[in-house]
């Protein structure tokens, strides 16, 4: 499963350089600013009360981070798990306080 998920992140981010929207100089900020367009349409969806728009713009949320860490060089997949695992130890330490 990993491996396929890394085949897509590579596609769409070779896709998304081919239709220029990537090059070498495209700054964080341009990142950051598409990604406040699309938790736009985002919200816009869920306010209109349209599912299938709702989860199509959170996908394209997903997909400009995945994107913007990509073209930092790192690898989603692992960032991913290392959250996870964060994620995990959190809740561990919230049990024991209870």
């Amino acid at each position: 499963m990993k491996h396929k998920m890394e085949q897509l992140i590579n596609k769409s981010y070779q896709a998304i350089v081919d239709r220029g929207l990537i090059t070498s100089t495209t700054k964080k900020t341009e990142f950051v600013n598409k990604l406040k367009e699309e938790v736009f349409e985002c919200e816009m969806a869920l306010l209109n009360h349209d599912k299938d728009n709702y989860i199509e713009e959170l996908t394209d949320v997903a997909t400009v981070a995945i994107m913007q860490l990509t073209n930092l060089g790192c690898n989603f997949i692992d960032e991913f798990e290392k959250c996870v695992l964060k994620n995990e130890q959190r809740a561990k330490d919230v049990r024991k306080h209870i």
